[in-house]
């Protein structure tokens, strides 16, 4: 049931070096708050997540990794497609002039 945010969570967690225990410390929640999050059986706080950027020290890409967001070929930003291939409910493209083409 590790899938989506929480798989990209913990994937992120364990590619910073940082256990589960110190990021649950660090975002003020339980380790076990912490686990369910990874196992996407919880959610995460808008302000819980602002903090586990700062704490991962993620890049702007790397945060749009974890919301599942990808950056296109013509500065769009879309939602990743599920595991079928469908794409994701309120996958609407949205234009983000800011952020050029790769």
């Amino acid at each position: 049931m590790a899938d989506g945010i929480g798989r990209r969570i913990r994937d992120a967690r364990e590619a910073k070096g940082i256990s589960q225990t110190v990021l649950a410390r660090r975002l003020k929640v339980s380790r076990q708050a912490m686990s369910k999050i990874e196992l996407g059986q919880q959610g995460l706080e808008a302000e819980r997540l602002a903090e586990l950027i700062v704490v991962l020290e993620l890049s702007t890409e790397e945060v749009f990794q974890l919301l599942g967001l990808r950056v296109g070929t013509r500065s769009v930003i879309e939602r990743e497609q599920d595991s079928d291939g469908r794409r994701c409910p309120g996958a609407e493209a949205l234009s983000v002039a800011a952020f050029p083409c790769p």
